[in-house]
């Protein structure tokens, strides 16, 4: 089975990995504009499903934060929803999962001492899969946020699926 993780949002990502956390495929979004490239997000399911298929899905689980603003959060709504209705439209089974649950649970299972959580996730891919090129280009000098969430709600997945086929 092939697990599919979403970091969602205009500038998240999707990485695909198989049951020995192989990566597949990863993916970085880019708006267009100030808008998410929903049919890049199409295609890019499109493209994974013919090659792929068949392929559970982890999205993050997200809701507004305080002290976001009503504009910005309608916006990551809009997008969240774009890419549920895609989803369901090819019909993928799929999990939300909020990043309380993945990230503590990821970042526990790899000892990871850093003190933020970002520099906890960059840490956790650095243990799985040392060595992985998390930039969104070529050109890009820092990791992508999204391409490391997205690997390691993957991961989380993957566990998560192995642990439900055990039992």
């Amino acid at each position: 089975m092939l697990i599919l993780g979403i970091d969602p949002g205009k500038t998240g990502g999707a990485a695909l990995i198989n049951q020995y956390s192989d990566i597949l495929e990863i993916e970085a979004f880019k708006p267009v504009g100030k808008e998410f490239d929903i049919k890049r997000f199409i295609n890019m399911l499109k493209d994974w499903a013919f090659e792929y298929d068949p392929y559970y899905i982890y999205i993050e689980k997200v809701h507004s934060m305080p002290k976001q603003g009503v504009v910005s959060m309608f916006d990551f709504g809009k997008t969240f929803g774009q890419m549920l209705g895609s989803i369901e439209t090819f019909g993928h089974p799929y999990d939300k999962v909020p990043a309380t649950i993945w990230a503590p649970n990821i970042h526990k299972s790899c000892g990871c001492d850093a003190v933020t959580a970002k520099q906890k996730s960059l840490q956790a891919v650095d243990k799985i899969w040392p060595g992985v090129d998390l930039r969104a280009t070529k050109r890009s000098r820092t990791p992508h946020s999204g391409i490391v969430d997205a690997l390691l709600i993957a991961e989380y997945g993957r566990r998560v699926y192995h642990e439900l086929r055990k039992s």
